[in-house]
C-alpha cells in the first residue's frame, strides 16, 4: 500500500491557499474549482482536530461524511408485504461448540508472556494497553474418563490509540488441536468395549 504525504505538507497557509487558488482557477471547470476550494480549506480544520487526540474515530467520520441518517427499512420495501418471516428458533445440535458450553471445564488464565497493561504499546508507542473484558479462549479435551477439559483463556490486551490487539501465545500444553490423540481411541472403546 502507497504511504500518504504527510499532513503538515497538505496544509497551506492562508496566503498560500490563495495564490495556489489563483493558479489553478483558469484550467479547471468551476464546479471541479469549488471542490478543490472546499478541500484545501477543510484540511487546516481535520489536521486541528486530529492533534487534539480528543476525537473517536466514529465521531471524526461523522464529521467529515454526516450522520447516517438513512435506514434499510425506508430505502428498500419489504419483498411481499403480507408475508412476515416465521421466527424458527436456532435448532440444536448443529455447529461448534463454544466454550462458554464447557461448564465442567477447568479455567486457566494465560497473561501475555511480554505484555502488561498499562504498558505502552509496542506498535505505535503513544498509546497505553488495556485488558479486554472477553478473553481468546482454546479449548483442550483429554484423553481419560469422563474426558476432561481445560479451557485455556488468554489474556487480550489492546491499545487504546491505534487499536491494535496483542492476544498471549497459546501454552504448549494445549496442544495443536482441541482434542489430544488418544481421545478417539478412548470414544471407541468405551462405545464399543464397554457398551456406554
Amino acid at each position: 500500500m502507497k504511504s500518504l504525504p504527510d499532513l503538515n505538507r497538505l496544509v497551506l497557509t492562508p496566503e498560500q491557499r490563495e495564490a495556489f487558488l489563483a493558479a489553478i482557477r483558469p484550467f479547471l471547470w468551476p464546479e471541479h474549482f469549488e471542490f478543490i476550494q472546499n478541500l484545501i480549506e477543510v484540511l487546516p480544520q481535520i489536521k486541528t482536530v486530529l492533534e487534539g487526540k480528543n476525537i473517536s474515530m466514529a465521531r471524526l467520520r461523522q464529521m467529515l461524511f454526516g450522520a447516517a441518517t438513512e435506514k434499510t427499512a425506508t430505502v428498500c420495501p419489504p419483498a411481499q408485504p403480507g408475508a412476515q418471516p416465521k421466527d424458527r428458533g436456532k435448532r440444536r445440535g448443529h455447529g461448534r461448540r463454544s466454550a462458554r458450553s464447557y461448564t465442567g471445564a477447568r479455567r486457566q488464565t494465560v497473561r501475555h508472556p511480554r505484555l502488561h497493561p498499562g504498558e505502552a504499546c509496542p506498535e505505535c508507542g503513544k498509546g497505553r494497553l488495556r485488558r479486554l473484558p472477553t478473553p481468546a479462549p482454546v479449548v483442550r479435551v483429554e484423553a481419560q474418563p469422563p474426558f476432561p477439559a481445560t479451557v485455556y483463556e488468554k489474556e487480550v490486551l489492546r491499545c487504546n490509540l491505534c487499536g491494535r490487539t496483542f492476544t498471549a501465545p497459546t501454552p504448549p500444553q494445549a496442544g495443536q488441536s482441541k482434542y489430544a490423540s488418544g481421545v478417539g481411541v478412548l470414544v471407541s472403546l468405551l462405545r464399543y468395549g464397554s457398551g456406554m
